[in-house]
């Protein structure tokens, strides 16, 4: 995680560190329970290709399994993925708030790379 803050906002002050290291052990069940369900998906998945089901049966199954992800994780995961979201959303604002000018340019300059792209992929403006 500092890894991809510092990717996208530059040098972090110890005190921005300190904060995400915070996060980052407050949530080392879901980052587990993560893992366990990955892992879970990859083995169902290949057990479903290897049933060797008909094309059409196969589709339905892997839709399923691409579409309704909740169907296979637990209520421990269901609800450490909302404090998750919920903590992370928090993290993102304090570290909004703790910028430093220059961060905060590379963050807009950062977002507004993000918003061309997504421009240009949805046919709207022209790669520069």
């Amino acid at each position: 995680m500092l890894e991809r803050f510092s990717d996208f906002a530059g040098d972090l002050s110890s005190e921005q560190e300190a904060r995400i290291e915070r996060f980052a052990l407050a949530h080392e069940r879901h980052v587990a329970l993560r893992f366990e369900d990955r892992q879970r998906w990859q083995r169902d998945l290949v057990a479903l290709l290897r049933q060797q089901r008909a094309p059409q049966e196969l589709g339905r199954s892997l839709a399923e399994m691409f579409e309704k992800p909740e169907l296979r994780r637990s209520e421990e995961f269901l609800r450490e993925d909302r404090r998750w979201d919920e903590d992370l959303g928090r993290l993102i604002v304090d570290l909004d708030q703790s910028l430093s000018p220059k961060q905060r340019a590379r963050v807009v300059r950062r977002l507004a790379d993000y918003a061309e792209d997504f421009s240009v992929l949805a046919g709207k403006g022209q790669p520069t």
